[in-house]
């Protein structure tokens, strides 16, 4: 699966549509009620980098990309889980 992806003008949209969604549906819930935001830079020799990105995160994320830069918006995903991403990616 992957991820949706948005321009960099659509970043605070998605927060807070995100942010609304779990008020709305998860406040509630004993279902996971996170959103974690993770931002990495591309290698310069961008080999094909953000397509593997793009293709690892689930469909329910979203990427924004400006320039060689990228935020990842991760629905459901806390703390740990967007520590542990990241890392994987860095270490990619």
């Amino acid at each position: 699966m992957s991820a949706k992806r948005f321009s960099a003008s659509d970043l605070l949209s998605l927060v807070e549509l995100e942010i609304s969604v779990l008020k709305r549906y998860y406040s509630h819930s004993n279902v996971t009620n996170s959103l974690s935001l993770i931002y990495f830079r591309l290698p310069e020799k961008n080999e094909g980098y953000e397509e593997a990105f793009e293709r690892i995160l689930r469909h329910t994320d979203a990427i924004v990309e400006e320039g060689e830069h990228i935020v990842a918006l991760l629905f459901g995903t806390n703390k740990t889980g967007a520590s542990k991403l990241l890392s994987g990616i860095q270490e990619f």
